[in-house]
């Protein structure tokens, strides 16, 4: 209800700016109007909507699906309006419940401006994440889902930019930018359900209530100097204040063990500084530069309540810092060389950068080490250098031809300490194993080199091919290490090679058929030095087609198809009866993509459309379980004009969902239809 209230007074305080500003521009139209200047508005255009979706089955995979509420909404989906002298212009929509917006520009005297854009969105979201059968771990069926029906998180973002001409040359603008997020979402993690005799899953979702609000202020200077370089200088202060309240569920053999709420109050101010010049500085030679100092201040401060009133910890906070310099500077010659259809581009880049990070809290615990005081803390130095360098030639008739090469080098002066007795995962590795300290240099140097062509043979064909290389040269040169055995995962030094290969054909047929055809293979290999070659291996085929052509007059039909295959081979197999995977089948995975879409246009008259779609969306992916999902769907509509002013749009649909799982088959299964009704009107 907080972040309801919050949302409503954020736009009654926009209505309240957009009617003043409506208000001013009304008088200065009413003025006109009477000198005989004309109507003050013009072409006004709106377009309400009632739309209805009957959903038998799981309504919260729907309504996150879709992105819509089941059962009755409606409202305005289009409003345009603008004055007749074309200085203020208006749109924007209003459907219940979910979607809202407005976007409105004023011409003000001495070619001033006013923009202000704004709009909410509703995030819905499903009661479970993944499939499971709660009656395993002794639990009512309604937890599969739990209080999915009142699951979702708004979204709100607004922006007024006023603008002002200085000279000729120069102009300025200062905006505000308003953004929120409120309500609740489900988190990717659950807590934990426990049974007797079986293993522990985390299967019961976790919820967040969203509480915040991000607010920015902004300028934006642009100049040209010599009637051809424009200088472009854009400083911004942002601060952004959450309250995040997440509940954790624990349950034992079906009755609630704890009820963990965890208080977090994130924030963040942000501090940023752009400035640029580009121009041409001859015919043929076009060169640009900038330079950004950004600097991130963030912390957060966390309460843990239990079900007893006694926390592990108390006043547990973290305080992090990023400040950073980047410059760049690049350029484009064209007939490099005086080579007439050559164009050369090369730019250079290089970034430093300090990042801080500290967590403080005093532990209660007697079973996560010594009382008192605990500290994380981790700095990073950076230093980033990035060049590239592009070649394309057109010099050959109806071909293409384009080389690339991208560098980067990057070296990280890593530190950190931290006491991992603080951690709820902690094994008692001994007091000396529990503070841990970590230094080490890291050197990245990544090489990326594509190769592009493309050729048109005739009218009828055109063909195009690229192909990419990837090294990413990972070298950890490790200077301090107070436990190696404490970090299981570390495979020292990488190499990760990743090679793609692109085909595609344009086909135009005879009269108005035509049709596209593109195949893409990516294979991405890592090799570590404690591992060895090939550690992982991922492989994954992509194939794209179009048709569209009229068949008869008045007739259009589209169809595409897509179809993805992917392939991963890990080196980590499962641990029998671990507790957070059941089963020892490998960490290897393998599944497909395929969606088809197959629709038609008919001009029954001239005011008169009939249309009509069908699309099927099917997924696949293994590794001990199958998970499978298909999704159908059918829409037919008709649209009709009346006259030049007003068109009625009817559109029904039905839709189909079947989720075939291994474990739970049918967990988010649903079906259902809908219908959805227009009419715009143009007025004045």
């Amino acid at each position: 209800m907080k972040g309801r209230n919050r949302i409503k007074r954020a736009l009654v305080g926009a209505a309240a700016v957009v009617w003043i500003f409506l208000g001013a521009a009304a008088d200065g139209i009413g003025a006109e109007a009477k000198n005989g200047a004309g109507p003050a508005f013009k072409e006004v255009v709106v377009q309400p909507l009632v739309q209805w979706y009957g959903v038998d089955g799981d309504e919260g995979r729907f309504r996150q699906d879709w992105r819509v509420t089941d059962d009755l909404s409606g409202g305005v989906e289009r409003f345009e309006a603008g004055t007749a002298d074309g200085k203020v212009k208006m749109r924007g929509h209003a459907i219940s419940e979910n979607d809202y917006g407005h976007d409105i520009f004023v011409s003000l005297p001495k070619e001033d401006y006013l923009k202000i854009n704004g709009k909410v969105f509703r995030q819905y979201y499903d009661g479970s994440g993944e499939p499971w059968d709660p009656a395993t771990w002794l639990l009512p069926a309604e937890f599969a889902d739990w209080e999915d029906e009142d699951l979702y998180a708004d979204r709100l973002s607004q922006t007024i930019e006023y603008g002002r001409k200085l000279s000729e040359e120069a102009k300025v603008a200062w905006g505000y930018e308003l953004w929120g997020r409120f309500g609740r979402e489900r988190l990717l993690r659950g807590e934990q359900s426990a049974r007797t005799g079986f293993y522990n899953t985390r299967s019961i979702p976790a919820r967040s209530y969203l509480d915040g609000l991000s607010h920015t202020f902004y300028a934006d200077y642009q100049r040209i100097l010599s009637d051809k370089y424009t200088v472009h200088i854009r400083p911004s202060y942002e601060v952004y204040n959450d309250s995040q309240d997440i509940q954790f569920y624990r349950y034992n053999d079906g009755l609630l063990n704890q009820d963990r709420t965890f208080q977090d109050s994130p924030q963040f101010q942000d501090l940023s500084l752009q400035a640029g010049v580009d121009g041409f500085w001859s015919e043929r030679a076009y060169l640009y530069s900038g330079y950004l100092f950004h600097y991130l201040r963030n912390g957060s401060v966390r309460s843990e309540v239990r079900p007893t009133g006694a926390s592990t910890w108390t006043d547990p906070a973290v305080d992090n810092s990023r400040i950073s310099h980047t410059g760049n500077l690049g350029t484009v010659l064209l007939d490099f060389l005086g080579i007439k259809g050559l164009r050369l581009g090369a730019s250079a880049r290089a970034e430093g950068a300090d990042t801080n990070s500290r967590g403080y809290g005093t532990s209660g615990s007697a079973t996560r080490g010594n009382f008192g005081h605990k500290e994380l803390r981790s700095d990073i130095g950076e230093y980033w250098f990035s060049e590239s360098l592009d070649l394309t030639y057109k010099g050959f008739k109806d071909t293409s031809l384009e080389l690339g090469v991208d560098l980067d080098q990057r070296h990280l002066d890593y530190d950190e300490y931290f006491d991992s007795g603080s951690m709820e995962i902690f094994v008692d590795f001994g007091n000396a194993a529990r503070r841990m300290s970590y230094n080490a240099d890291l050197y990245y140097n990544d090489l990326k080199t594509t190769a592009r062509a493309s050729h048109r043979f005739n009218p009828h064909l055109k063909a195009t091919g690229q192909y990419r290389i990837r090294y990413l040269d990972h070298d950890y040169d490790v200077n301090t290490d107070s436990s190696e055995g404490f970090y299981p995962g570390r495979l020292g030094d990488t190499l990760r090679q990743v090679n793609e290969a692109t085909a595609g054909f344009d086909i135009w047929w005879r009269k108005s058929w035509s049709s596209a055809l593109k195949y893409q293979y990516i294979g991405d290999n890592i090799h570590t030095q404690i591992g060895g070659d090939d550690v992982q291996d991922s492989d994954r085929h992509r194939l794209t087609m179009t048709l569209t052509g009229n068949p008869w007059p008045r007739f259009t039909c589209f169809g595409s198809a897509a179809l993805e295959k992917y392939f991963l081979d890990t080196p980590t197999d499962a641990v029998p009866n671990s507790t957070w995977m059941a089963g020892p089948a490998p960490y290897d995975f393998s599944g497909d993509y395929f969606i088809y879409t197959i629709s038609g246009s008919w001009a029954l008259e001239a005011d008169t459309r009939l249309n009509c779609r069908f699309q099927q969306t099917s997924s696949f992916g293994t590794t001990s379980d199958v998970q499978k999902n298909d999704l159908y769907e059918f829409r037919v509509g008709f649209s009709r004009r009346f006259g030049k002013d007003a068109e009625l749009k009817v559109d029904y649909l039905h839709f189909d969902f079947n989720d075939k799982n291994d474990i739970v088959p049918g967990f988010d299964d649903y079906d259902g239809h809908g219908v959805i009704c227009s009419y715009a009107a143009k007025w004045l």
